[in-house]
């Protein structure tokens, strides 16, 4: 049965450990002059414009932070915090900075779906890039996606750890596109040496 296209972003799905699936959540900022659109599940980056500061990522072999998992920020017109699973980039006046959610753990975990493919067996233990996609403004989720097939290149950011594979039908048909896999970090902050600022 083939898959569905309907990509989610990326999906925290335990650690490669297999402790106990907790979320490695850590807390940072996002300049309250971003525009850029930041949704529930997209790869972000360190914000090289507001140091401190993370950005969405934009799709090429430099280092990332994390995946992002929601934010909070001072509203100005609502006179109140305004909590969403996306940072919308803009419209409502921000009281100071905005703070965010992302997942950085090292050990992560993520399921992710094929940006066409599909991902292969042969795709497992190399690196992937993503597609940023087009996220979804009324439930706040990436539309992010991963590119098949998976290469040696060494500064992609994630790396496939294997695929997903039940139910078929369900991004678990391995001989059609769109097809599933779980992903962890490979070129992020916390699994290479080379700082960001």
């Amino acid at each position: 049965m083939a898959n569905t296209n309907s990509p989610y972003g990326f999906r925290y799905a335990g650690r490669i450990d297999g402790s106990a699936p907790n979320v490695g959540l850590a807390t940072r900022a996002i300049a309250n002059t971003n525009s850029t659109p930041i949704y529930f599940g997209n790869p972000v980056s360190n914000d090289g414009s507001n140091p401190g500061c993370v950005a969405r990522a934009t799709a090429g072999t430099a280092q990332i932070a994390g995946v992002f998992y929601g934010c909070s920020w001072q509203s100005i017109s609502q006179n109140r915090i305004q909590h969403s699973p996306w940072w919308p980039g803009t419209g409502d006046a921000v009281a100071g900075s905005v703070q965010c959610l992302i997942c950085d753990d090292p050990l992560a975990l993520f399921l992710v779906q094929c940006t066409s493919g599909p991902f292969a067996i042969t795709d497992v233990s190399n690196n992937v890039q993503f597609t940023i996609g087009t996220g979804n403004q009324a439930t706040g989720f990436s539309g992010a996606t991963a590119n098949a097939p998976a290469t040696n290149t060494a500064t992609l950011p994630f790396r496939v750890y294997s695929l997903y594979t039940f139910p078929v039908g369900t991004g678990g048909d391995t001989t059609t596109a769109y097809n599933w896999a779980y992903v962890t970090f490979n070129n992020q902050d916390f699994r290479v040496t080379t700082g960001t600022h």
